[in-house]
């Protein structure tokens, strides 16, 4: 969900609550069941919002290249961290604003690898590499990846064989969503 969507939603949500609550005590006069009835609030909105968190998760999962490259770079970030945990890696997203040229941390066994997601339009440059490679080593990584649904420029491979960062691009996030799809 992005950010103006749950902003709206959290304020009808506020709206209703509040309303409620004044109804309620205008035609009871009773805290006890104000309080009571603010709990049982608070109990139906966690409900709901976890099942639209869920249901975000589980669209982002079914995503296809085509709404991939309609995605913020936050969604991709966390469509990424979606199929990577069904190719059976632990995902940590890392500190945003602090991130250190790396959105995401995987871990499968013992190699922990750095990666930068790139949702671009236009193709990714060696910015991305020196960024990742830099953040590979703040993170102590074994390995470090870019990830894009684009393409590379010829300098940014040139730079990633000579750092080992392993460029992932428009054709193979095709093929693994081909092969996930496949598997799953």
């Amino acid at each position: 969900m992005e950010k103006n969507e749950r902003e709206r939603i959290e304020s009808l949500a506020g709206f209703i609550v509040i309303g409620s609550f004044l109804l309620i005590l205008w035609q009871t006069g009773s805290f006890g069941l104000l309080v009571a009835a603010g709990i049982a609030a608070f109990l139906l909105i966690v409900v709901f919002i976890l099942g639209m968190e869920m249901t975000k998760r589980k669209r982002i999962r079914q995503s296809g290249i085509h709404d991939v490259d309609r995605m913020s770079g936050k969604t991709f970030e966390l469509f990424l961290e979606e199929r990577l945990k069904q190719d059976g890696y632990k995902v940590k997203q890392t500190a945003k604003g602090a991130d250190y040229g790396v959105d995401l941390l995987l871990q499968k066994d013992k190699t922990i690898i750095a990666v930068q997601a790139k949702r671009y339009q236009s193709n990714v440059g060696v910015k991305a590499v020196q960024e990742v490679r830099s953040g590979m080593d703040y993170y102590q990584a074994n390995q470090a990846w870019v990830i894009t649904n684009s393409h590379y420029t010829s300098n940014a491979y040139r730079l990633a064989d000579k750092n080992k960062v392993t460029l992932i691009d428009r054709n193979q996030l095709i093929t693994w969503l081909f092969r996930q799809k496949k598997s799953g």
